[in-house]
């Protein structure tokens, strides 16, 4: 595996000297996040991306003038309001053609006292470039009155918008999430008198709390959605905007610790790799966007990851894929006659490509019978169905029943192709017995699915799971293990700050059911911080 090391290269082009734009970082009054801090809560890397894009950076004040050399003024976690000095200062350098980046955390959580609906800076890039915040908390339901509180446990993930745009392009392509702690939501209005606006980011399930967090009061022992107080639907969370007058550039997040060293930015406990690549991923693209490079130029995607787009198209596809044929013309009426099967799998998810003779239809049933514990019986099923076009939840059948599986990702393309976490699909080298038809007639592989595999990780190992979450709370290496106790074997390990979906405990709540793609297993409580509280969490059965 090749680390993200820094500094990284600067590209062709761009040799650091006076010619080359400018970066300010906001220090004063606003007692902002600086780029000279290098500890948790500082934004030193963040800086490093802009030089690693060819920026000079250097550090500003609102209280004097900006100078014209200025292209971007970036302003990170600001805990007072922007005076209408300081802001007229900013009016005026984006009168210039220059642009800004604005990243503010709700009023009142967690000591911030930042722009609200009625400050002059929320109205005037409202009118000027259609991007406004509200006054609201991101609220998970499963939030409760000590994770809502606390900035380090009042995290979750948020996803790209359907809208695409260079900024968010692989957060789309390969479903990338980014976590956010305590953020706000924003309005976003696409197209103004001189402005066109895009939103970046939005929330899957929270709802934004508008009363009890911003009337400064203790949030309730469960954060519970009020309907005529509280704000619902699909909200957004970063967005950026253009001033098709000036040129001026505006980008604003309603969460300032996706910039911040040892939060959004933070490495993967004992390497250089990035802990949230869709989190790095946004700052980097950000960053380019702001300084007006062209898109060739931009930093490349981190290395040491499945760059794989479950998409129908194999343009893609890893070369170390072992390809299964099949018996051409094996069948007769079925719709579907498989030719070949390509599989590989990483340390996360194991992938499928099908060549099939006949071109897709509108239904489709695809069975999978795994052995994921290699010891020659099916103990998982997976079910993949399209009725009329549409692809139906896609479900594994097991001991439990039938249960969905939201980080399971199948497409139709000029090839089939599927993705399957491996705490389903298991390790071994092969897949027993894989069939595909239209639910009446199938065409099933006439041996065993051979499998090769990969030292690369999908980029996100959590995805798509709408409930509460773990992070690892220790300086040390922590075991996943197989059951509630030291006694059951060690599946896996992570270190500081890796994410798990938390989906059981044992009836003490000394031991937390964990899950990613890799794996369910347990670990003991006292090392994970949770943003709900782990007693709330169902029991499960080792």
């Amino acid at each position: 595996m090749v680390a993200l090391l820094l500094p990284l290269a600067i590209p062709t082009g761009y040799a650091q000297g006076p010619d080359t734009p400018l970066v300010g970082f906001v220090v004063d009054s606003l007692n902002t996040a600086v780029p000279g801090d290098v500890g948790p809560d500082g934004i030193t890397k963040l800086e490093v991306m802009f030089q690693d894009l060819g920026a000079r950076t250097t550090t500003i004040t609102l209280d004097e003038p900006i100078p014209a050399d200025v292209q971007v003024v970036v302003i990170v976690t600001p805990r007072r309001k922007i005076s209408t000095p300081q802001l007229a200062r900013l009016w005026v350098h984006m009168q210039r053609g220059h642009h800004v980046l604005l990243a503010l955390d709700p009023v009142r959580h967690n000591g911030t006292n930042s722009e609200d609906q009625r400050s002059g800076a929320v109205r005037l890039f409202g009118q000027a470039f259609g991007l406004s915040l509200a006054d609201t908390f991101l609220a998970e339901a499963w939030f409760d009155r000590e994770s809502a509180r606390e900035l380090g446990t009042s995290y979750s993930q948020v996803y790209p918008d359907i809208i695409v745009h260079p900024v968010i392009a692989p957060l789309i392509t390969y479903e990338l999430p980014v976590q956010v702690w305590g953020a706000r939501s924003l309005a976003v209005e696409p197209f103004g008198v001189d402005s066109e606006a895009t939103p970046l980011l939005r929330v899957r399930t929270a709802f934004g709390e508008t009363s009890r967090f911003l009337e400064n009061r203790d949030p309730p022992e469960l954060v519970e959605l009020t309907p005529e107080e509280d704000v619902t639907g699909l909200l957004n969370v970063a967005a950026l905007a253009e001033d098709t007058a000036t040129g001026s550039r505006l980008v604003m997040l309603g969460d300032s610790e996706i910039f911040q060293n040892d939060y959004g930015l933070n490495y993967a406990p004992g390497s250089l790799d990035p802990l949230f690549p869709g989190d790095w991923i946004l700052a980097q693209r950000i960053a380019a966007w702001l300084l007006e490079l062209p898109e060739d130029e931009w930093l490349p995607l981190p290395s040491g990851y499945t760059w794989l787009a479950v998409d129908g198209d194999a343009s893609d596809w890893a070369d170390l894929a072992a390809t299964t044929p099949d018996e051409p013309g094996d069948v007769g009426a079925a719709p579907y006659d498989i030719q070949q099967v390509q599989a590989f799998r990483d340390r996360d998810y194991l992938y499928l490509l099908f060549d099939t003779a006949g071109i897709p239809g509108e239904d489709l049933l695809l069975t999978i019978q795994f052995d994921s514990n290699s010891n020659g019986n099916t103990d998982a099923t997976l079910i993949v169905e399209r009725i009329a076009g549409a692809i139906a939840p896609i479900l594994v059948g097991g001991p439990d029943g039938q249960l969905p599986v939201p980080a399971a990702g199948f497409a139709v393309g000029d090839r089939l192709e599927l993705r399957v976490p491996l705490r389903i699909a298991g390790t071994s080298g092969q897949v027993p017995e894989l069939c595909l038809g239209d639910g009446a007639v199938a065409d099933c592989l006439n041996q065993p699915l051979e499998i090769a595999a990969v030292n690369t990780r999908a980029p996100a190992d959590v995805l798509y799971f709408d409930g509460p979450l773990v992070t690892i709370n220790t300086t040390s290496r922590v075991n996943l293990r197989g059951g509630p106790g030291t006694s059951y074997p060690v599946l896996d390990s992570y270190g500081n700050g890796q994410v798990l979906a938390a989906v059981g405990r044992n009836v003490a709540g000394d031991w937390i059911q964990v899950q990613n793609a890799a794996h369910t297993g347990w670990i003991a409580s006292f090392l994970l911080f949770g943003n709900t509280d782990l007693m709330a969490l169902p029991v499960a059965a080792p």
